[in-house]
């Protein structure tokens, strides 16, 4: 079962994977957040630390692509075969109203409620164009089709 980790916005926040692969036999710790950039979104964030040092030394961050939404969850079930694994889950510009629906379904408590409201509101003014737009066609289309002859 997914578990939607929350609150992991900085290095300072963010989730900590205690016993993550460096390299082919050494261990390190790695932490992952959620980066967010008006005007650009939302990105995953990446840092492990360097077990060859005798002090905690985070590596440079290494970031992803930005998506309007972005969350992170952990498998917490023991049975299955992905039991701790972090996985990132976006929501893009170019996906439709359900696929915005059944996104915040999923991981809505990590989505702050002002911008699922403006994704929301943006795909009402999209529909509301669209429709406009097809009303006008239509009542062109039939102005077009019908021809009245007025009889002298």
């Amino acid at each position: 079962m997914l578990k939607t980790l929350v609150g992991h916005v900085s290095a300072a926040t963010a989730y900590v994977q205690p016993d993550y692969p460096y390299g082919r036999t050494l261990r390190c710790k790695r932490r992952v957040w959620v980066e967010t950039k008006p005007g650009h979104g939302q990105r995953v964030v990446f840092q492990t630390n360097d077990p060859k040092r005798s002090y905690e030394h985070w590596n440079a961050p290494k970031a992803g692509t930005y998506s309007a939404l972005v969350a992170i969850a952990i498998e917490e079930d023991p049975a299955s075969p992905e039991y701790g694994y972090v996985s990132v889950h976006a929501f893009t510009a170019y996906r439709g109203r359900a696929e915005l629906e059944a996104f915040l379904a999923a991981h809505g408590e990590a989505v702050d409620p002002k911008i699922a409201a403006g994704w929301r509101a943006a795909y009402d003014r999209q529909e509301a164009k669209k429709l406009a737009s097809a009303k006008a066609a239509c009542a062109q289309a039939l102005a077009e089709s019908v021809d009245f002859e007025v009889a002298p």
